[in-house]
Formats: C-alpha cells, structure tokens, sequence
C-alpha cells in the first residue's frame, strides 16, 4: 500500500471513528454472552448474544432488525445474517465514510420493495416473513 492510500484511509477510519466506536462499545456486552465477532471487508462484525436481543426489541420496526451499521461496526443477530446482508451493509459503511458523523439516514427517501428477499430500510437489513 503506498503512502497516500495509507493516510486516505487512516482520515475515513478518523473520520467514521465516533459513529464506529457507538458500535464497538457493545463488544465487551457481546462476548459475555455468547455472541462474537470477526472482521470481513474493513469493518467489525459483531454478532449473536445481547446484538440478537439489540435487534430485536429495541429497532422500531416489526420483528426488528437483522443488521445494523454504525460506522465500520456492522451489528448482526448471527454469521448467516451478517452473509446475507454484507453486501448491503458495505453500502452503508461507504456512507458512514463519506458523511462520517454527520451521516444521518433518510427513512422517508428509503423505500420498501415486497419483490426483495432482504429489504432495506435506513441502515436495517430485514429479513422478509
């Protein structure tokens, strides 16, 4: 990696850092129980344990959540979710690193498409019933 990538890319985890940090809080929570983390494509997944209760009951929407970003920590209730919805969820980490901190998502813009196996609603991945 040449220098200019280096220090590109040290600005946007700067840049993304108290968003990011939001979601790393939840790690030492996460791990005493049960769940885990690993990290995939520049960012922290943290899954399983108190994440999978997280997502459940406190996102406001029916049946919660099965994935959340904050920053470059994407929140999942288990790995096979984290697989399913990685690809979206990268989309919103580009966000976080474009917005950083002032990356608020518009849930009015944000449509729902029945069509969709996994439907996006602002920074969730839900799972169709």
């Amino acid at each position: 990696m040449n220098r200019r990538r280096v220090v590109r890319r040290l600005v946007r985890i700067a840049w993304v850092a108290p968003n990011t940090c939001l979601g790393l809080s939840l790690v030492p929570l996460v791990l005493m129980t049960g769940g885990g983390l690993q990290y995939v494509d520049g960012a922290v997944e943290i899954y399983g344990g108190a994440v999978e209760w997280l997502l459940t009951w406190l996102v406001p929407l029916p049946n919660g959540a099965s994935a959340m970003t904050l920053g470059h920590a994407i929140l999942g209730r288990n790995r096979e979710v984290l697989e399913r919805c990685r690809m979206h969820e990268q989309v919103h980490v580009a966000q976080y690193e474009r917005w950083g901190p002032l990356f608020l998502p518009d849930r009015k813009s944000t449509r729902l498409n029945s069509s969709h196996l996994v439907i996006s609603y602002a920074v969730f991945c839900l799972t169709k019933k």
